[in-house]
Formats: structure tokens, C-alpha cells, sequence
């Protein structure tokens, strides 16, 4: 994975965030801890965290050999 910027950060509120809602028995949601809403658009939020030390990811091991 390799992010090259960052346009926007923002702050939501408790009530501006949803569940993630349930995908199929073949897609996880791990690394997914919402959707939020900001005006009108919506926004998926990722658990980079979660994402990059998953043992599907291996970057973390690559690197680290």
C-alpha cells in the first residue's frame, strides 16, 4: 500500500459515525470501525493500524527482514 498525500482531515462527531453495515461471510470487516457522514458525502473509515500488522497484508514482516 502506498499513500502519496493527505487532502483533508477531519474530526467526526460520535453521532456523525454508523456500524459498518454486514458485508458477506467471505469479505471481513476487521479492518472497517465505521462509516461517517459528512454532509453529504460518505466516508469509509480504515484501521490502517489493524490493515498493515494483518497477516494478509506481510508488509510488516517484509520490511522487517
Amino acid at each position: 500500500m502506498v499513500i502519496d498525500g493527505v487532502f483533508d482531515a477531519i474530526t467526526l462527531a460520535p453521532e456523525q459515525m454508523r456500524p459498518v453495515p454486514e458485508l458477506s461471510p467471505t469479505v471481513s470487516s476487521d479492518h472497517l470501525p465505521g462509516i461517517g457522514s459528512v454532509g453529504d458525502r460518505m466516508v469509509i473509515l480504515l484501521g490502517i493500524e489493524k490493515l498493515m500488522t494483518s497477516n494478509n497484508m506481510g508488509l510488516m514482516a517484509q520490511t522487517l527482514q
